[in-house]
C-alpha cells in the first residue's frame, strides 16, 4: 500500500468514530476527550483531534493516527490494522516509512462466503430443552455431519457455533464435542476463522447483545457459548461470553464505551473464582463497576442451572442474587469510602473515632451477609 493510499484511508475513516468504538468520547472545543485505554486512567486524558486525524494521551504519552491507535489497542501489525479498519482480509502492505513490502506469504483463510456455505451444510442441533431451542435456532447452532469437505474435517460430529463480530459478520466457527465421556478429543475446537480474528479480543454474542447492553448500561459476562445461550433464553440478553479465555484489555476496550457495570458469572470452580477476581481488578482499574455473582454449587454454570431449574426459576434466581450482590457492593463501597475519610482525618478526633465505629459496623454487616450467602465476600475490601 502506497503512501497516497494510506492517506486516503485515514481521510475515509474518521478517527473520532474509530476511537469511539473503544472509548466513550465527549466533544469539547476542537477535541474529543475520553479515558485513555493504554493506562489506568481515571480522568479523561485522551484527546482526539478530528481535524488532524490524530490522538494523544497527555498522561502516558501515547499518540498517533487512526492506524496507530488500532495497532496499539489490538496489539497487531500495520497490515492487520488496515484489515481491521476496512473490514477486509489483510493484504501485503508497504511500510509507511520504508516503502518495502512485508515479508511472508499470506495464509489461505476461508472467505465469509465459504464459512456461510459450510453453515448451510449443518444439521439441526437438538438443545435438549424446549426453552433453549428457539435461542439455539436464532444463534444458528448446528451439528456437523460425519461427511464434510477436508477443510472442515476437525468439526465432524460436533456442535458448531457461528462466531459473528459486533456487526453480525461471520468471522469464524467454533465447535464442541457432544460426548463428554470422550476424553481423547478436546472439548472445544476453535477453527476456520477469517484472517484478523483474535479469540483474545472476541466476545461471543456481542452482535445480539449490544442493543440491550447499551440500554441497560451493564453486561453479564460468562465463560462458554452455551452459557450465553442460556442467559439469552432466560431474558438476560445483555450477556456475552469469553469463549473460555481470560478477560483481556481488548475485551474491556470493546465494552467500555457502553458499560458502567459488569456482572461476572463465571463457572463455580477454582479457575472460575481466580478468573473472576482477576477480571474484577481489571474492570475496576478501567473505571467500570465489577460485581461477582456466585453460582449455587460446585461445578455449575448458567447452562447447567438453566436445564436443572427451568427458565422461570433460573431467571428469578439471577434477579435475586443480583439484588443480594447489590447490597454486598453497597457495603464494600461504604468500607472503601470510610477508609478514605479515616485516612484524611487528623491523628485523634471524635470524628475519627466515629468513622472507625462505622467502619467496624460495616465490616460486621458484610460478614453477616457473606455468612448468609455461604461464602466470603465477592471482592476483598482491601483492594476495592
Amino acid at each position: 500500500m502506497e503512501k497516497q493510499s494510506i492517506l486516503s484511508l485515514k481521510k475515509k475513516y474518521r478517527i473520532e468514530e474509530v476511537v469511539g468504538r473503544y472509548v466513550r468520547l465527549h466533544p469539547s472545543g476542537q477535541y474529543w476527550w475520553g479515558l485513555c485505554p493504554f493506562h489506568n486512567d481515571h480522568h479523561p486524558s485522551l484527546a482526539v483531534h478530528p481535524g488532524r486525524g490524530t490522538f494523544c494521551c497527555y498522561a502516558c504519552g501515547e499518540r498517533g493516527d487512526v492506524l496507530a491507535f488500532i495497532q496499539k489497542i489490538a496489539h497487531c501489525s500495520f497490515a492487520e490494522a488496515v484489515a481491521r479498519l476496512t473490514g477486509t482480509p489483510s493484504v501485503k502492505v508497504a511500510s509507511p516509512t520504508t516503502g518495502k513490502e512485508t515479508a511472508g506469504t499470506p495464509q489461505k483463510v476461508p472467505t465469509t462466503a465459504e464459512l456461510e456455505a459450510f453453515l448451510r451444510q449443518l444439521m439441526p442441533a437438538a438443545s435438549g430443552d424446549s426453552d433453549l431451542t428457539p435461542v439455539w435456532l436464532d444463534f444458528g447452532i448446528g451439528y456437523a455431519p460425519h461427511l464434510v469437505a477436508p477443510p472442515w474435517k476437525q468439526l465432524e460430529g460436533r456442535l458448531v457455533f457461528p462466531l459473528r463480530d459486533e456487526k453480525g459478520q461471520l468471522v469464524g466457527l467454533a465447535s464442541r464435542r457432544t460426548d463428554d465421556t470422550d476424553t481423547q478429543s478436546p472439548k472445544y475446537r476453535n477453527s476456520s476463522a477469517r484472517e484478523g480474528f483474535r479469540k483474545s479480543e472476541f466476545l461471543y454474542g456481542l452482535d445480539r447483545a449490544q442493543a440491550s447492553i447499551r440500554q441497560h448500561r451493564e453486561v453479564f459476562l460468562v465463560e462458554g457459548y452455551k452459557d450465553v445461550l442460556a442467559m439469552h433464553a432466560a431474558g438476560f440478553t445483555q450477556t456475552v461470553g469469553l469463549c473460555g479465555t481470560a478477560l483481556t484489555t481488548a475485551h474491556i476496550a470493546r465494552l467500555q464505551p457502553w458499560v458502567s457495570r459488569v456482572w461476572l458469572l463465571l463457572d463455580h470452580d477454582e479457575a472460575g473464582w481466580k478468573g473472576s477476581e482477576k477480571a474484577a481488578r481489571m474492570l475496576w482499574e478501567a473505571g467500570m463497576e465489577p460485581r461477582i455473582l456466585s453460582l449455587p454449587k460446585p461445578g455449575s454454570d448458567p447452562d447447567s442451572l438453566f436445564r436443572e431449574m427451568g427458565r422461570e426459576p433460573f431467571r428469578a434466581w439471577i434477579e435475586s442474587v443480583c439484588r443480594t450482590e447489590s447490597e454486598e457492593y453497597r457495603l464494600m463501597t461504604r468500607l472503601r469510602e470510610g477508609m478514605a475519610w479515616i485516612q484524611a482525618e487528623p491523628a485523634v478526633t471524635p470524628r475519627k473515632r466515629e468513622l472507625w465505629n462505622d467502619f467496624r459496623t460495616c465490616r460486621q454487616d458484610l460478614l453477616r451477609l457473606s455468612g448468609q450467602l455461604g461464602r466470603l465476600a465477592t471482592m476483598d475490601w482491601r483492594w476495592v
